[in-house]
Parts: structure tokens; sequence; C-alpha cells
């Protein structure tokens, strides 16, 4: 009943409005003193206080507004921060929102609120008068009215208002889109008292959890399609709006893994800078697998594990940050490039720490990229049981994807990362200036897994990824890094230790794995690799009748144009097959295959057709090569 009482919106009751108590409550949980939170550069946003309108000024002129209209680009000369909120009824949409706009100090719209001040009646009255359609056109033109405006907002959307291809577009086009979601059951408490909302009326007999059931089960792939899904589910309201800060770039990603192990992700340019502070910060709160606040004493040491070009670059100013906390730095440098991620190089470093004579509350901080992070990680894991980690990812791949969900490992011969542990860090710190001496191959290829995320969950940035050439300005890859952490946070908020829902993250990586194994690691990189899997994924999907036919040239053409490969040469697909066999994330000894049934809607498939992989395969690997692969 708590969590109806706070996300539930119940128009002209008194729990529709937040009170100042209740913000004062909800108050995002602020770090110390002493330490800078990420800047707003690049982000819209009044610095001092301001008038926050509850609607827009109607435009002059008797129905004006209520035409259809097209929504212009914003203004020149300025980085408008628009977001829009959409979900199903009951998912908190309204008292989010209107916490979001607080706490960025810009204007909040409730899209149904301004329709009735438009039109002179309620929702539901305009629903029995004229009908769903014209309540659907008024919807349209009002929102096309505000995507218009060359102003700062955060809007909040009825439940239908992007199930119309057309709104989506628009508003994936001039504004950031989340959706809010919660389980039937949460939406079924939240909504039992709300009796003014036209679509929750249904035929006598019907219950309300199954007519919510039915009726969001219809809208679920608009939904899927409309933007970035956050989960309001076991989160208060503040919660919700920290989230959608962490993505905005205002405060860091909060992850929970579950039995008290918590941690943050830091996204800010200049974070290495802070990194001795931000260690005693994350100890203080007993973060990752301390379990219990640690307050590091003056003077202690701790160990640092870093890949050795990324140290020649960044030592210097990373080994400064530790020292200006008292905290001095033991060094152990290490190869990069995945063939250095082995049981021997594991065995080194293991040693190199019981040498130090590592304690319990002994830090070991990885620095570079994924591989640094997975030997140092795993090292972490399992010396003394377990020490916390702290992930500082040097690499464009690390920053998106590897440093974060707590996976560690090692290869083995019979395949990639078959030996490893969940092993939640304290601390990640992803500062975006590490990433300027990066290597353009490099670069490319963390852009592989952002292309991944876009796929999974984020059709808006798959849109802005798919209109570069070669070059990803600044802002998008900022943008970029930022979803692609949220995404994956999202998912590992709701399944920690890869049960079910977190699979749908190996997208692309079945192929992808058994391509670099063939290829001893020599030849493509993780990152080349996967781009290679998701074409092969795609394909796959296509020939299993999962995946429109269009979507894998369409993704062709996106890597194609970030420079990443489309193919794998000189490989055998029967090779490629066999080495399929040793997939770590079989059920049942039955591989998982991630498909996608369209941009943002994943699906798990375990039935297909050998002979249709043994195909694929084969059209991966360059033609010659097929061939020999088929005699």
């Amino acid at each position: 009943m708590a969590q109806r009482s706070s996300l539930s919106r119940g128009r002209g009751s008194p729990r529709s409005r937040l009170s100042a108590g209740s913000d004062t409550f909800l108050a995002p949980r602020g770090p110390p003193p002493e330490l800078r939170w990420p800047a707003d550069a690049g982000l819209a946003g009044s610095s001092g206080a301001r008038h926050i309108r509850r609607n827009p000024a109607p435009p002059a002129g008797p129905g004006a507004g209520m035409g259809k209209g097209t929504a212009r680009a914003p203004a020149q000369g300025g980085h408008l921060m628009r977001i829009v909120l959409t979900g199903f009824m009951g998912t908190g949409k309204t008292v989010v929102g209107r916490l979001l706009a607080r706490r960025l100090e810009v204007e909040f719209i409730d899209l149904d609120e301004a329709i009735e001040a438009r039109a002179g009646e309620p929702v539901r009255r305009i629903f029995e008068a004229r009908g769903e359609a014209t309540f659907r056109k008024f919807e349209s033109a009002e929102l096309s009215a505000h995507l218009s405006r060359p102003e700062s907002f955060v809007l909040a959307t009825g439940g239908g208002a992007l199930l119309d291809s057309a709104n989506a577009s628009l508003a994936l086009e001039f504004a950031r889109v989340f959706r809010l979601s919660a389980s039937v059951a949460t939406l079924a408490d939240r909504l039992a008292q709300a009796g003014d909302r036209p679509m929750l009326d249904r035929p006598a007999g019907v219950d309300l959890a199954t007519h919510i059931s039915t009726l969001a089960a219809e809208r679920e792939p608009s939904y899927r399609r409309a933007g970035i899904s956050l989960s309001t589910e076991n989160r208060s309201p503040g919660e919700v709006a920290d989230a959608l800060l962490a993505f905005l770039g205002r405060r860091p990603f909060a992850l929970d893994h579950g039995n008290g192990a918590k941690y943050e992700v830091v996204v800010q340019a200049g974070a290495a800078e802070e990194l001795g502070e931000r260690i005693r910060y994350a100890f203080a709160k007993g973060r990752g697998v301390l379990g219990r606040p640690v307050e590091l004493p003056r003077g202690v040491p701790i160990a640092v594990v870093a890949d050795r070009n990324a140290w020649k670059h960044h030592g210097a100013k990373i080994e400064a940050a530790l020292r200006r906390a008292d905290l001095h730095p033991r060094l152990r440098l290490v190869a990069g490039g995945e063939r250095t991620k082995t049981r021997s190089m594991l065995a080194t470093i293991q040693d190199f720490l019981l040498e130090s004579r590592v304690e319990r509350t002994t830090a070991v901080v990885s620095v570079g990229g994924g591989v640094t992070g997975d030997l140092a990680g795993f090292a972490a894991a399992t010396v003394l049981r377990g020490l916390p980690s702290v992930q500082v990812p040097t690499t464009l791949l690390a920053q998106v994807d590897a440093s974060i969900g707590g996976k560690v490992a090692v290869d083995h011969p019979l395949g990639k990362n078959l030996l490893g542990a969940f092993h939640p860090p304290s601390l990640v710190l992803a500062d975006p200036e590490l990433l300027r001496t990066l290597p353009a191959r490099e670069k490319r290829c963390g852009l592989a897994e952002i292309v991944k995320m876009a796929l999974l969950a984020s059709p808006g940035l798959f849109r802005r990824l798919e209109s570069c050439d070669r070059e990803v300005d600044d802002r998008l890859l900022r943008d970029a890094i930022l979803e692609s952490i949220g995404l994956k946070a999202e998912v590992v908020r709701a399944d920690p230790r890869e049960a079910g829902p977190r699979r749908i993250l190996n997208l692309g990586h079945t192929f992808g794995h058994a391509i670099e194994s063939c290829g001893g690691y020599r030849g493509l990189s993780h990152g080349e690799a996967v781009a290679v899997g998701l074409i092969g994924a795609l394909r796959l999907g296509a020939r299993h009748g999962t995946t429109p036919d269009h979507l894998d040239a369409r993704v062709a053409n996106c890597v194609s144009a970030l420079g990443l490969p489309v193919e794998a040469p000189g490989l055998d697909p029967g090779e490629i097959c066999a080495a399929l066999a040793h997939d770590k994330k079989r059920r049942d000894g039955k591989r998982a295959w991630v498909l996608l049934r369209d941009v943002g809607d994943p699906t798990i498939e375990t039935e297909l057709d050998e002979a249709a992989i043994l195909d694929v395969a084969a059209g991966l690997v360059s033609p010659d090569t097929a061939v020999r692969g088929e005699r």
C-alpha cells in the first residue's frame, strides 16, 4: 500500500501532490562534502531558482494548439534538456516527473492535464463525449506543440500517448524518452482506487489485474520501441528520479547485487583525479563485498594492477590522486590483450597480492581495459576469500560493459571466460578523459558494445548511431556511455547473477566468443568479434522467423559506418560451431541464443536448427573459407 500512495497519481486526491515534507524525505543522498559530483556542462538547466509552471500558457486564439503540428528543431546555440516519461498507468510518471523537474529546475508538464486545460474538460469527459479517437488527436497535437517549444522540460505522457508510431518517432527525435515500468501486481495495487481513468473501464466480471495484464501485453511492443525502460518496482519516487539523473550525468549510477553488495558507478570527466577520496568514501559506506563501513587508516597500502600501456599514459595522475588521499599504491603491471587473460597470469597476480601481505580490507584497484579488470577482479575474488576491488576502466569497451556488473573471469583453452566468479566491486570510476589516449581501433571496439546495448534497449540511441559516419562526436559519445552503463545497470539490478533476464546482454556474444576462440585471440578483438556476432545473431533470428529480414542489413550498415567488421575472414565455420559447444550460458545442455524481434525487443531462444547455425556461420567468414567449411 505504501507504494501505491507514493507512485500512483490519483488526480484530484491529496496524494496527487508532492508535499514539501515528502520531497525532503525523497531528496537524493549526497556525497561527502569534500567531493564534487558531475558537472552540468553540456546539459541545460537553470543555475538558479526558477518558477515551475504546471502547464504552458495556451497559444492565442480559440482552439489554437489543437491542430496537428510539426515539431521544430531546437534553437541553435544551446542544448535543451527535454525529458519525456512514458509507460503504463500507475508506473509513477507524474509523481516521478514532478520530482525530477524540481531537481533539474525545469518546467514540469503533465500531458493529460495540459489537454484538460486546453479542452476545458477532464479526460474522462472527452472520452465519453467525443470518443477515444478524438482524445488521441488532441494528445498528438499537444505533444507536438510542446516538443516544438525551444525550452527545457520534463513531460509525463498518458499511458497511450506513444503507442502511435508518429508520436513515438517525434518524441525520440526531439527529447530523451524513458519508459517507466512495474509488474502487473504492483500496478493493480497502485491503481485500485483510480476510478477516473477511462482505460481502466472493463466488462463486468473481469478483475483489475486481468484487465491490466491484457492491456499491458497489447502495449508492450510499442513501449519497448518507445524509449529506455526503467523499472519502478520496489523503488521510491526519489530512487527512480535518482536513476534518471544518473542517465543524464547528474549523479552516479547505483547498483545492488543483493546480500548488501551495493556500489556506485561514477561517470565524470576528471574523476580520476579524485580516485583516492572516492575510494575512502566507498569504503566508509561499506560498498561492494565489504558489507560494513570501513575507515581506511592514513598511509594504508593498496594494491594496483594496471595495464602497462594505460599506466604509461595515466599512471602519474592516478598515483598522485591516491597519495593525496594518503593511500600508498603497490603496483603490478600487466600486458594488455586477451592472450594475457590466462590461469598463469591470474596466479601471478594472486602471488603479488599475497606477497604484498594484503588484508581483508585491502583495496585491489584495476587500471586498464576489460582484460586487466577481469584479472584483478578475479584475483580479488579468490585471495583471502574475497578482497574489495575498485575498477578504473581506461577503454571505452571496459567503461560501458566489462567493468559493470561484477562478473570477472579468465579464459580456458576450451573457451572464453570459462573460469570466473561474481565479485561486485566497491566502486567503478569511469572517467571519459581517460579515453583521450585510446587508439582508434580500441575506440571502435567499445562502439560495438554500445551498438549492442542500443539494439537491446534504446531505439533512440540506435537511430543516432545510424546517422554517424566513423566519427562519433563528443556529445553523442557522452550520451552513449551514460545510456550503455545505465541500461546495463538496470538489467543487472533485475538479475545480478545472470539467472534469467541478464542473459540478454549476450546478444552477439555467442558467435563473437566462438570467433575469438577460433582465432586464438590473435585476429579480431573482442569488440570486433561482437560486431560480427551481432550480424550472425540477426541473420539467425531471420532464419528462425523471429527477426525482421531487413534488420541485419540495417545493423551491418551501422557497424560498417563505425569502422567495425561484419565478417570474420580466415575462419572455418565448422570450427566456429564446434566452439559453440563450450558456451558457458548453456541450460540443460541447450545454448541460449539472444535474438531480436525488433530494435529494443530482445528474446531468448534455445530450439534453433543446427543446419541454420552452420549456414549462418559460413556466411560470416570469407567466401573461400565458407566453401571449405561446407565440404
